[in-house]
């Protein structure tokens, strides 16, 4: 059984460090995030991004595992996902910005 696991393995792509990169990039802008907010409100914020960022995390890893990520069509579309996974790495210290003021304005 071993032996037919050692026969599925294969390299690691250029491709799937660079989005390892990403995501790593992702994972500390969440700090930003507790270093504006060092509530426990920003403590849930934070988790919450992170539970989104390793849910995405885990699902590319999967996927990595299950195709050859050396393929023109997939790469291709990983690349469109790394560069829209990097868009919204950059928008995560303002994921709950003014959250607040739009549940005060219903009231």
């Amino acid at each position: 059984m071993i032996e037919g696991l050692a026969e599925q393995e294969h390299p690691v792509a250029p491709l799937e460090l660079l989005l390892d990169l990403v995501f790593v990039f992702a994972f500390t802008q969440v700090t930003t995030v507790m270093g504006e907010d060092p509530t426990w409100r920003g403590l849930g914020h934070a988790l919450l991004i992170l539970a989104v960022l390793w849910w995405a995390w885990a699902a590319f890893a999967w996927l990595t595992n299950t195709v050859d990520a050396d393929e023109q069509a997939v790469w291709g579309t990983m690349f469109i996902a790394m560069a829209a996974l990097f868009v919204a790495a950059l928008a995560v210290p303002d994921a709950f910005v003014g959250t607040a003021s739009c549940s005060a304005s219903r009231s």
